[in-house]
């Protein structure tokens, strides 16, 4: 694929991005988590799962950097538009551009409840049944289990996000006057 870019010359004027899927590999099941294990030398957690990459190259751009800040991908669209030198005011856009973010804060609706949540440093994973005794919460770089009650606050945050976007959905109301 790259080299019929390169052929047709417009290798040198593209982006490319690529974004890894969440739960590609469940460390639920047994066999998967015992290989999984085997490769990385430890535990397959569920923060694991959720951990996927995003790399964007920029041919000739020379420049290689790292950026840990969490995302989804919801991120990837204003990430993008930014290392294009795009700036994006006409209309609302749910993510942030990673490169500028302070912090990363991912409100998570898909495989857990809604009020679940990934920030650089927690993990925050509210269960579908909602059972309150059943929240988790982890310490991302170390998987320390923490006091899922110290993140009331963010978990009210990210439930707030996730209905502040159905609620700009719903309405149509996307385009900024």
């Amino acid at each position: 694929f790259l080299n019929l870019l390169d052929e047709a010359g417009i290798y040198d004027n593209s982006m490319f991005v690529i974004y890894g899927d969440h739960y590609a590999l469940q460390n639920t099941d047994i066999a998967i988590s015992s290989k999984v294990k085997e490769l990385i030398g430890r535990s397959y957690t569920i923060y694991d799962v959720f951990n996927v990459p995003l790399i964007i190259n920029i041919p000739g751009m020379n420049r290689t950097e790292t950026i840990s800040t969490a995302g989804g991908h919801i991120d990837v669209l204003p990430t993008s538009l930014c290392l294009l030198g795009i700036h994006n005011d006409k209309s609302v856009m749910f993510g942030t551009n990673l490169l500028e973010a302070e912090s990363g804060f991912v409100c998570e609706k898909t495989h857990m409840q809604v009020g679940s949540f990934i920030s650089d440093e927690v993990f925050f994973r509210k269960p579908h049944n909602n059972i309150k005794s059943n929240f988790d919460a982890y310490q991302k770089d170390t998987m320390i289990q923490l006091d899922p009650y110290l993140f009331r606050e963010q978990s009210e945050e990210a439930e707030r996000r996730i209905e502040d976007c159905f609620a700009l959905l719903d309405d149509d109301d996307i385009m900024l006057q």
